[in-house]
Parts: C-alpha cells; sequence; structure tokens
C-alpha cells in the first residue's frame, strides 16, 4: 500500500505513506516493532524465549529470561517505553540521535543508569514547545511525554505516524511512574 490506508480492516490503525514507513520501521538491527527479547520473555505469552530457544527457531542462542530493573512500577514503564516507544528514540535511530532522548532498555543496567533517566527524567525538552520538561518526577500534567502519549492531534501526539488513539494502559501505566518518581 504505497499511498497508505486510514482505519485498516475497520480498525482505528492507519498505516502511513511508503515514504513514511522508515522514519519507524530503521534504528535497529532489524525493521520488526513491538517485539524482542525484552518483550519475548515473559513466561504468559503463547510462545515465549524459552520455548523459542528449546524449539531452536532462534538463530542465536538467548537467555530465556530478561528481568527489568526497578519494582513493579518501574519494570512496566520501562518495558511500555521500550516497546512502544525505543524503536525511534535510540542512539541509532535519526530522531533518537536528533532529540537526544533514548529509551531503549539497557539489560543488566542499573535502574538509575538507565537511558531514559540520564535522557528523559528532569530533563528540559529540545523542540517541543508545549512543556519545558520531558518527565517531571511526580508531576504527570506538566510532563511532554504524558501530555503527548495523551493526544491525537498532528504535530503533539506521540507516536506522531500510524496513531489516532490514545493507549489507556500506556498512559495507566507512565502515570503511575511518573508520580511514583522522586527528584
Amino acid at each position: 500500500i504505497t499511498e497508505g490506508a486510514n482505519d485498516v480492516l475497520g480498525t482505528n490503525h492507519d498505516i502511513p505513506r511508503l515514504h513514511g514507513c522508515f522514519a519507524c520501521h530503521s534504528g535497529r538491527k532489524d525493521l520488526v516493532l513491538g517485539f524482542g527479547s525484552i518483550q519475548l520473555s515473559s513466561t504468559e505469552l503463547p510462545l515465549n524465549l524459552q520455548q523459542l530457544n528449546s524449539q531452536k527457531l532462534l538463530t542465536h542462542k538467548t537467555p530465556n529470561h530478561y528481568t527489568l530493573p526497578g519494582t513493579a512500577t518501574d519494570q512496566k514503564a520501562l518495558g511500555y517505553l521500550h516497546a512502544n516507544c525505543s524503536h525511534c528514540h535510540n542512539a541509532d535511530h535519526h530522531m533518537g540521535e536528533r532529540v537526544g532522548m533514548f529509551l531503549k532498555i539497557k539489560v543488566g543496567v542499573p535502574l538509575l543508569e538507565q537511558p531514559v533517566y540520564k535522557t528523559a527524567v528532569d530533563v528540559p525538552t529540545r523542540f517541543f514547545r508545549g512543556k519545558d520538561f520531558r518527565i517531571i518526577s511526580g508531576d504527570i500534567e506538566n510532563s511532554a511525554i504524558y501530555h503527548r502519549m495523551n493526544s491525537t492531534e498532528r504535530g503533539i501526539r506521540m507516536a506522531p505516524l500510524g496513531r489516532e488513539v490514545i493507549d489507556p494502559y500506556g498512559i495507566e501505566v507512565l502515570s503511575n511512574w511518573i508520580v511514583n518518581l522522586k527528584n
């Protein structure tokens, strides 16, 4: 679909025009969005890393499970940002590099040393003028990330392409995390 499509298969999901695809689907070793070793390590999935390893379906043996740092609230927020935002917001993607906000989890790195803490928590926004800080510890309403995730307006919403609805689960996870962050 080179011209893109709106409300694909009766859903609220849009497919951007072909030239927009690589805005999101680059900056990774593969072009797949939404899952990787961290997401697949959950034992609650119908197919997970342990099963993929035991069935020899992976090209490289990997640990059966990755444990994220922090509390359950931290883990949910970091996992959400990693799965939904880090495909652009990482050091290998032109947008992540331009903006300087990196949300990809680094396995084995302590919580406060994670890129999200260094590049987003209590860090001023660079190009977005709607809010002054990316994430303000304890302050949801004035955190740009919350504001942008909670909008469907072009130029404000994040992710900027292929999203026209707000993810209530994501808003809840990030809100709980931001409220519990301490300066």
